[in-house]
């Protein structure tokens, strides 16, 4: 997390990766404007998971692959 944080990465990843790359593969493909939606309107560093349904679960991280702190406001 630390590389991904300190170089501003855009992760998306597949974390049920038992499913075979063939279903994984229609998967992306079906979920594409989504992914690239997410990828182009978040600020970076952040880790996307990708499901069979679609992106959820995405992590702001800050400069050093931390979770990034909510600030409240006053």
């Amino acid at each position: 997390m630390n590389a991904i944080g300190a170089n501003k990465g855009r992760v998306v990843f597949l974390p049920q990766n038992n499913k075979n790359p063939i279903m994984w593969a229609s998967i992306i493909v079906e979920n594409w404007a989504q992914i690239t939606s997410v990828l182009r309107s978040r600020t970076p560093p952040f880790v996307a998971r990708l499901s069979p349904n679609g992106i959820w679960g995405i992590r702001e991280l800050n400069k050093f692959g931390r979770d990034k702190k909510v600030r409240k406001k006053k």
